[in-house]
């Protein structure tokens, strides 16, 4: 109920690109080339080929790409990035119009060698599907996505900011790398101190009396003047 309600709430343009992905990737299961050869009394046959051929298979991969990334952005679990995830929403929905586009030129213009049933007067008819149709269709949605998508994640301007961004990372990892191979070559020992210079040798007493000797004169007491005449 939590995933209904979150879809119900979900923008114009991520409806879209979610719908029109799983339509596409369903569509390319069905007939995009048809073609049929007819020889009176030989053969009728009508055979049919689907759209995972050529650029058909980037189409489906990137159809399915592009379900998975809205399914993770309705779920919450998308990786955080440094641009709008409407910009990577355009960024698939782009892509996956322009290999459905060119899928289905390569269908309109299928060609198959019918000179032998020329030859035995027989009708050959080769082209695209119905199913090729309501691709062209679905790829011109994903187009209209695209456009939706990258002005709701900020145009221009967002990708030159994410580009600055990107830039400074850079810059800044550069600069930590230069700091810490300088640190590397700093050396890590350093010399070791010099003893302190030692002043003249100081001598000392060895004896009571060479103490004594060594002691200040003491003033006389008035106790020890002679007495006055």
């Amino acid at each position: 109920m939590a995933t209904t309600s979150g879809l119900a709430g979900l923008p114009l343009h991520r409806k879209l690109a979610l719908g029109a992905a799983v339509l596409l990737f369903v569509d390319l299961f069905l007939p995009w080339v048809t073609a049929s050869i007819s020889i009176p009394d030989i053969i009728d046959q009508t055979e049919s080929g689907n759209g995972w051929d050529g650029v058909g298979v980037l189409a489906g991969i990137l159809a399915l790409a592009l379900i998975a990334w809205e399914v993770a952005r309705l779920l919450g679990v998308v990786p955080r990035l440094s641009v709008n995830h409407d910009l990577v929403t355009a960024v698939l929905a782009g892509l996956t119009a322009l290999f459905t586009i060119i899928q289905f030129f390569r269908a309109l213009t299928t060609d198959v060698d019918v000179d032998d049933a020329e030859l035995l007067g027989g009708d050959f008819d080769a082209g695209a599907g119905y199913a090729a149709w309501i691709g062209l269709a679905l790829a011109l949605v994903l187009a209209y996505v695209a456009y939706l998508a990258f002005t709701s994640g900020g145009g221009p301007e967002a990708i030159e900011r994410a580009r600055e961004e990107a830039a400074a990372s850079a810059a800044d990892a550069d600069r930590s790398q230069v700091e810490d191979s300088v640190a590397d070559d700093l050396p890590t020992e350093r010399p070791a101190s010099e003893p302190p210079t030692s002043g003249p040798p100081t001598s000392y007493p060895t004896t009571a009396d060479e103490a004594m000797d060594e002691l200040p004169p003491t003033p006389p007491r008035p106790s020890d003047r002679p007495p006055m005449p």
